[in-house]
């Protein structure tokens, strides 16, 4: 054997380094990639950011905005005169159905497939949620009443290409369907119906046992007293790790003990809210047994991984008069670090409002993350559950996520109905739910704006759980604005087949909200238009941004420098509203985009859709 000497030892150690470095990054990259039911059935992957993943709902939403209407519309018929509840291009998952419906509802749900002639799933809807085998999994059930139900299935259905939901039958119910979208198809497994939900079953069936694994954690355990106007650390621990779970027994109720968390030195908690509402249980709510949350008889639970990775301290805080005596404490920590660049930091948002007027925030952040869960509670008047969620992701102004009442949103229908608890969702009394957004997280990469409408001007209060980091993955790079000579010059835009061109003024939806007029010039083409839009040349992919009119069914085939987009094509589909504008996007994956400082893209008209209509488009790149 020759002998080597030390300069070739040291680039071969230099290399088995690097080597081991990619794959590191590439396992860790893998495990945050999660998605489908592998994503549903791994708790502690939470944390890890969402990049890659975008969160949409359709549902049954008035028009009009009338929230006594909310029932009987859907995104268009089809020939057969099946209603579509659900028409998604591209990779993705669906994660939430839920829908009312009565015993004797003989409607049909057909769910096809990667544009499959045959659905794969072809059931009443009774069948679907009511009956073997589906029944018998705890993330697929219905209630809320004796005669008309709430049927709710959080069962993930995941696809490559494509999925459509069809309702057969002339009821017309309340629905709303959660789901993702991908911009790469890694992860990506369409669902087959022998998909093994064994783990997830376990998880839903004891949510009151943490869902992570529990090896390398640690316990410190304590007993207070705590007096009227102190605090005092329950926790703290200088270095890397998480908090895998805390369990607080013999709390008091009253909101003034309060629970904060600060991680790796911040002035400010990251969480800062009263302790039984930490727990699910917000204002005069009852018990729950949520996943990942809950709360029996001033006994919390919570098993949300919340990573740090210079310090962390907890502590709790008592703002009333009263001694609070025998608390008991347990926090279970684990000096396993997440990896910090692709992690955000758990936080709690909790607000109150004594008159709201026509609208309620839960939460408005600027950010990079992803929302698990909320509990509200609603105001006391008679049409308290009639706000609508409406929800606004990365600044776009037509709200991506709108609902059909805050009943419907908890999985419940009806108010006012029967206590509740599910791992999910649940109505714990006096005008109080909770909703999780588990497997079913709303990622954003900019900012998130969680609004409800309010129709009863009397209180309300929230708590949100959420991940997020300070700085946000998304910057705008560039705009083009259609019928302006010189940023269409500038942009090097041309068009084929111009059927249509003009000035156009109206409204988006949301009017109780965010009230917005806006007018813009466009023009509209059954054939092309190209142009050249600016990015980031160390950017790890691309979003486009069209602002259009609310035309259903409007397509293109997008090309890159001369390459067709192969994961999807841009098909606008959205719920049907009378307001004219929608701001939505299109995700352009990093191997079109990398290293390039200049995009030349070219918008091509899919046969038998709607002429495509663009006013402007907007340019992000993803960028650390």
């Amino acid at each position: 054997m020759l002998p080597i000497n030390k300069a070739v030892m040291r680039n071969i150690k230099q290399l088995i380094a690097a080597i081991l470095l990619v794959c590191c990054i590439h396992q860790a990259s893998a495990q945050h990639q999660k998605r489908g039911l592998a994503f549903a059935q791994t708790f502690a992957d939470l944390p890890y950011y969402k990049t890659g993943t975008q969160t949409y709902q359709y549902s049954s939403t008035d028009p009009a905005e009338d929230q006594f209407k909310d029932f009987g519309h859907w995104l268009y018929t089809q020939k057969d005169s099946g209603a579509v509840l659900a028409d998604i291009k591209g990779p993705g998952t669906i994660y939430r159905i839920w829908s009312t419906g009565n015993i004797g509802d003989t409607n049909r749900i057909k769910i096809y497939i990667d544009g499959e002639k045959v659905p794969r799933i072809n059931q009443t809807f009774n069948a679907f949620h009511n009956k073997k085998p589906l029944r018998d999994k705890p993330q697929v059930g219905s209630g809320a009443g004796d005669n008309y139900l709430a049927w709710w299935s959080y069962m993930p259905i995941s696809f490559r290409k494509s999925i459509k939901i069809v309702r057969e039958g002339n009821f017309r119910p309340f629905y709303n369907i959660g789901y993702h979208t991908y911009t790469t198809l890694e992860g990506a497994i369409s669902w087959t119906g022998k998909e093994d939900y064994r783990a997830m079953e376990k998880m839903w069936n004891n949510p009151q046992d943490d869902p992570k694994p529990a090896a390398g954690n640690i316990s410190k355990t304590q007993k207070l007293d705590l007096a009227g106007g102190n605090s005092a650390d329950i926790f703290k621990y200088n270095g890397a790790g998480y908090i895998a779970s805390i369990k607080i027994k013999n709390y008091s109720p009253d909101k003034g003990l309060r629970i904060k968390m600060y991680w790796d030195g911040r002035d400010k908690p990251y969480v800062d809210a009263p302790l039984k509402w930490f727990f699910g249980s917000v204002d005069n709510g009852g018990d729950l047994k949520a996943l990942g949350v809950g709360t029996t008889d001033n006994n919390g639970y919570c098993y949300f991984p919340m990573p740090f990775w210079k310090a962390a301290r907890i502590e709790l805080v008592n703002q009333t008069g009263e001694v609070m005596k025998d608390i008991e404490v347990e926090v279970q920590y684990n000096t396993k670090a997440y990896p910090q660049a692709q992690c955000g930091y758990f936080c709690a948002y909790a607000n109150e409002v004594d008159k709201p007027g026509k609208s309620y925030t839960c939460l408005k952040t600027e950010g990079r993350g992803h929302v698990i869960g909320m509990a509200k509670r609603m105001p006391k008047g008679g049409h308290a559950c009639e706000g609508d969620e409406v929800y606004y992701i990365d600044n776009r102004k037509f709200p991506d996520i709108w609902g059909t009442g805050e009943e419907d949103y908890a999985n419940n229908a009806w108010w006012k109905n029967k206590y509740n608890s599910y791992p999910t969702h649940g109505c714990v009394g006096n005008d109080c739910y909770y909703r999780m957004h588990y497997p079913d997280v709303i990622a954003y990469e900019q900012a998130f704006d969680m609004e409800f409408e309010s129709w009863e001007n009397f209180y309300i209060a929230s708590l949100v759980w959420y991940y997020e980091g300070a700085k946000p993955s998304l910057k705008q790079t560039d705009e083009l604005n259609i019928g302006n000579k010189v940023s269409e010059q500038k942009h090097l835009y041309k068009i084929a087949g111009q059927t249509w061109q003009g000035s156009t003024t109206g409204a988006y939806p949301g009017k109780r909200i965010h009230d917005i007029t806006e007018t813009h010039t466009g023009k509209s083409f059954d054939k092309s238009s190209i142009f050249r839009v600016a990015i980031d040349k160390k950017n790890k992919g691309v979003r486009l941004r069209v602002l259009t009119t609310h035309t259903n069914r409007q397509g293109v085939r997008v090309w890159v420098d001369g390459k067709p987009v192969t994961e999807r094509p841009w098909v606008i589909v959205k719920n049907n509203y009378d307001a004219i504008w929608i701001d939505t996007d299109f995700e352009i994956p990093a191997a079109y985009t990398k290293g390039k400082s200049k995009l030349n893209i070219k918008l091509e008209h899919l046969p038998g859709y709607k002429n495509w209509t663009e006013y402007s488009y907007k340019a992000f790149s993803y960028c650390d």
